[in-house]
Parts: structure tokens; C-alpha cells; sequence
């Protein structure tokens, strides 16, 4: 929490501290991938993913995906946001 004022505003309103962790895990995620092998024919995206394909997920480009985030490269951001 280098952002000025991020860790006062934590200290002092102890109901900001849940969206500051989210907002730390987002940003500063301890998991940034996951590799997973294909067991069946499958469409991803529109590429043709075949059994034995290896597959990997990055969750860091995820927690960073503008559609989803209003500034997904600012830290921190305090505000409220709807989570699914």
C-alpha cells in the first residue's frame, strides 16, 4: 500500500480493508498461471483445441482485463465494484 493515503484511508475506515485485500490479490496475485492438458476435442475462442493440448490460463492478464476493471493497472483502487 505505497498509493498516498491508501493505508490511512484502512486505517481509519476499517470497512475499506475487505476491498483493499480483493484489490491487493487482483493487482499482486500470488497465482498468476495454470497449465491444464485437453482430454477431449474442444473450440476455444475460435482455435480447435485437440486432446493432449496444453493449455494455459493467466489469471494476471484476467485480473488486469479492462472490460472488467475501470483502471485495471491502477493500485490501488478502493472503490466499491461489483463482484461475480
Amino acid at each position: 500500500m505505497t498509493e498516498a493515503g491508501c493505508f490511512e484511508t484502512v486505517r481509519s475506515d476499517r470497512d475499506a480493508l475487505n476491498g483493499a485485500i480483493e484489490e491487493t490479490l487482483r493487482y499482486r496475485s500470488p497465482v498468476r498461471t495454470a497449465s491444464r492438458y485437453a482430454t477431449t476435442k474442444t473450440d476455444v475462442g475460435g482455435v480447435t483445441v485437440e486432446p493432449g493440448d496444453k493449455l494455459c490460463v493467466w489469471f494476471a492478464a484476467a485480473n488486469r482485463d479492462p472490460t472488467v476493471f475501470d483502471t485495471p493497472g491502477q493500485y490501488p483502487s478502493l472503490a466499491k465494484r461489483e463482484t461475480t
